[in-house]
């Protein structure tokens, strides 16, 4: 369901930011679950 922007902004746009931890918990959970992604991940950390 589309929100309206009102619905964005409210209560100090507090659904986006629900929105926006939601979907990052969903990619750290996939990236922690993916033993292979995991290990690129360290390892083009330790490049730096």
């Amino acid at each position: 369901m589309a929100k309206t922007l009102n619905e964005w902004e409210a209560d100090n746009y507090r659904l986006a930011h629900e929105t926006a931890a939601r979907y990052a918990k969903q990619c750290a959970d996939a990236l922690l679950a993916d033993t292979v992604k995991m290990r690129q991940l360290h390892h083009s950390f330790e490049r730096e």
